[in-house]
């Protein structure tokens, strides 16, 4: 009788030997919903990665060290690491800046609060926003950062960009 492929992959999928066993049962695979369903939160989903610098930490561990600190984890230990660096992802796409606040802002018809650096917050309009993210997409990167560290400083910095965007604008 023939083999369906569906329980030849549950053969192989099975894990023979003990320690194998335990490899299987140290690594668990934990699926998380792709954050942009829709398809313009693909593309700003996309925008954002492009941004993000890549965090890298090293450990300075021997081979043995790191040998015994993987085997003493549990199960629950790596997933209570697993939430925690994807907090800490979250909140640093929290804090990416305040470009993607503003076109939020841009997008829609209410007026917003914005905190700057420095503690205050500043009431944004529609038309503002829209105005100041016309400009950043025409300037180079280098004026684009200058630009934007400005323009999250503080109250008065952030006037003076929003003066500049608007007279740029030619409105």
């Amino acid at each position: 009788m023939s083999k369906k492929l569906k329980d030849i992959i549950g053969e192989v999928a099975e894990p023979s030997s003990a320690d194998e066993k335990a490899f299987k049962d140290k690594h668990i695979v934990q699926d998380t919903p792709y954050p942009a369903k829709g398809t313009d939160d693909v593309l700003n989903a996309r925008k954002a990665e492009k941004g993000k610098a890549k965090k890298t930490k090293k450990t300075h561990l021997s081979k043995e060290e790191e040998s015994a600190v993987y085997e003493s984890m549990s199960t629950e230990d790596i997933l209570a690491i697993v939430d925690e660096i994807l907090d800490e992802d979250q909140d640093f796409a929290l804090e990416e800046g305040i470009l993607e606040d503003i076109q939020t802002i841009a997008e829609g018809e209410d007026l917003h609060f914005i905190e700057l650096n420095d503690g205050t917050e500043v009431e944004v309009d529609p038309t503002t926003a829209s105005a100041i993210s016309d400009v950043v997409e025409f300037l180079n990167d280098t004026n684009r950062e200058k630009f934007l560290s400005r323009l999250e400083e503080n109250e008065d910095s952030f006037m003076r960009m929003v003066d500049f965007a608007i007279s740029m604008r030619g409105d």
